[in-house]
């Protein structure tokens, strides 16, 4: 891959500057403060955009390269790419909804539909380009890239990132299990099982204190009904003495009315025999009273003759006669019948007593019905002829009011408890449904608990074995890296070291004598020697099949002279092969030796800019 050309519309500090790199060594030569660590910004935000980590204590991206004139921050880069042209086109204002990328093929003029350019082109993520290929502070290189690891595992397959894979997997665990994720799924399921299982704990108390309160109400209701039942029992015996009493009564009216309808005949019946007898006194002294006085005195007379003789007889006759004719008259008075008025007043009387006869049998007959029918509605009445008194009449007056209202109070309870059992049987009811749910409901979080802890165990082999093969990798690239870093620094420091090693965070010793010396513990020289050789061996591995270009901001600095000679050899002899930029404010680092191949100097900005 190499860059054909660099447009800087507005950058930090730089704007409308043009640049066509040459395929090789291109070094970038001017005085501090120019622009120079600003142009290989520039390149990154083409590729990368801005969102580059903050390092602490320093400017965000934005903040850093911002225009000064409150442009955009835009431009575009032309490039090569396994034999094809390509142009990247990126703008981005300071509010983050500002931004547009725009990639298109020169020869064909499509668009490209890539949103990560730089890891597209260069097969790496932001944070391996600047570990490798893109150098600006020697000693950064401090721990290995997963894409770096990825790469350098084999160059000749598609790029596969460990570091993205364990990433996506620890994600996972940490997404699934870590507790100090509040969205962590086992965090969310223990938080609503905790939940839910204190709401069942509670609702299981208030279902067992309701069963418990219900079962007392509906104890009480039974003791009440049962109390009632008797009280029932109470009240229809003395219902059913009352109906026997009231079947007396009409046993004692129809008594009473039989005697009264018997005395009524008699009555008639006398009134009867005393107008039969006026009516014969009426016609004895009409007809048979003076027959016998008559009768009478002709006795008198023959005694008379019989005894006296004519004269005696005559007298005597005459005198009886008369004496006989004054007796009948004052008897006849005396003892004469009743005028003819009274008989109509007896018939009348008859008569009254008559109608009164035919009212009782009337009544006789009403009260024998009504006999016959409480009879007929009150078999059981005949039970209660077998009863004595005391029997009949087993409660007082007021020991039956007692248990009227004894009734009437039991019934108000037992319509309060059955309205309280009611109630508290629909709560019982609701509490048992809610139990259930969360029983169901706690079930299924169990099963999701166990299926997460599944996954969990899933995810936790899978980084166990991706560790396992990432650290076979590590013991397969280590030394090949080592190896070909080891080549330029015996190359640049003349045989001084024997042996360099570097461990997976590119830690890096070399042997010095027969000892091996940590790198952090040599000079500061020695340390940047060290490290660029390592930076540019892995840079050799990271896209596989075409090389990528490499950047370096000042990197020879530490660097005596007769190393920086030796190290610009060496940069000459690698840019026959690969695209080199090479940033400096010195002039022995200008210096382009002979037969580097293609190599160009560039200087930009002016001495008095205030911004690099």
């Amino acid at each position: 891959m190499t860059i054909d050309k660099i447009s800087i519309d507005s950058f930090g500090k730089l704007s409308n500057l043009e640049i066509m790199p040459a395929s090789g060594l291109n070094i970038i030569y001017a005085p501090n403060e120019s622009g120079k660590s600003t142009l290989l910004s520039f390149i990154k935000f083409v590729f990368y955009g801005t969102r580059q980590k903050k390092v602490k204590g320093d400017m965000t991206f934005k903040e850093k390269y911002m225009p000064w004139s409150g442009l955009p921050m835009s431009g575009s880069i032309e490039f090569t790419h396994n034999g094809k042209k390509y142009i990247i086109y990126r703008n981005e204002g300071a509010k983050n909804g500002s931004r547009r990328l725009e990639i298109k093929e020169l020869s064909s003029g499509m668009l490209c539909n890539i949103s990560e350019p730089g890891r597209h082109f260069f097969s790496v993520g932001e944070k391996a380009f600047s570990d490798s290929c893109f150098v600006t502070d020697i000693a950064s290189i401090t721990d290995s890239d997963d894409d770096i690891i990825s790469l350098l595992s084999k160059s000749n397959v598609d790029t596969v990132s460990y570091g993205r894979v364990k990433e996506v997997l620890e994600e996972k665990i940490l997404s699934l299990s870590s507790p100090k994720r509040s969205s962590s799924a086992l965090s969310l399921l223990s938080k609503q099982l905790g939940s839910e299982n204190s709401e069942l704990i509670s609702t299981s108390k208030e279902l067992s204190r309701v069963a418990d309160v219900l079962s007392s109400f509906q104890s009480k209701e039974a003791a009440l009904r049962s109390e009632l039942g008797e009280l029932d029992e109470l009240l229809s015996r003395e219902a059913q003495a009352g109906r026997y009493f009231q079947y007396c009564e009409l046993l004692s009216d129809f008594e009473r009315e039989s005697e009264n309808h018997e005395g009524l005949k008699s009555q008639l019946a006398s009134l009867d025999f005393r107008l039969s007898q006026a009516d014969e006194k009426s016609a004895f002294f009409k007809f048979g009273f003076p027959v016998k006085w008559i009768a009478s005195g002709l006795a008198i007379a023959l005694v008379a003759f019989a005894f006296f003789g004519k004269n005696a007889f005559v007298t005597a006759v005459s005198a009886l006669g008369a004496a006989v004719s004054f007796l009948a008259v004052i008897f006849q008075r005396k003892n004469r019948p009743q005028s003819k008025e009274g008989s109509p007043q007896l018939s009348a009387v008859c008569s009254a007593l008559e109608r009164q006869i035919e009212l009782s049998q009337c009544r006789i007959d009403d009260i024998k019905a009504s006999i016959m029918s409480f009879e007929a509605s009150n078999p059981d009445i005949v039970r209660h002829k077998n009863l004595n008194e005391e029997q009949r009449n087993s409660f007082t007056k007021e020991e039956l009011n007692g248990i009227i209202d004894r009734k009437e109070r039991c019934t108000d309870e037992l319509k309060a408890l059955e309205s309280r059992c009611a109630s508290l049987g629909e709560r019982h009811a609701e509490l048992s449904l809610k139990a259930d749910a969360l029983r169901y409901s706690i079930d299924n979080l169990n099963q999701k608990i166990c299926g997460v802890n599944s996954k969990l165990e899933v995810y936790r082999t899978a980084l166990s074995i991706l560790e396992s093969a990432f650290c076979s990798m590590r013991d397969e690239f280590a030394p090949r890296i080592c190896a070909d870093a080891f080549e330029m620094l015996s190359a640049i420091s003349e045989g001084e070291f024997s042996a360099l090693v570097a461990n997976e965070s590119f830690e890096a010793s070399v042997k010095i004598n027969s000892d091996y010396k940590d790198v952090k513990s040599l000079s500061g020289g020695t340390k940047a020697l060290v490290y660029l050789a390592l930076r540019m061996a892995v840079s050799d591995y990271l896209s596989p099949g075409e090389s990528v270009p490499v950047f370096l901001d000042d990197v020879l600095s530490a660097f005596d002279d007769g190393r920086c000679a030796r190290m610009m050899n060496a940069l000459g002899a690698m840019s026959r092969s690969k695209q080199i930029f090479l940033c400096t404010c010195r002039s022995r680092e200008a210096f382009v030796p002979a037969g580097c191949g293609n190599a160009s100097i560039f200087s930009i900005g002016r001495k008095d800019d205030n911004n690099g």
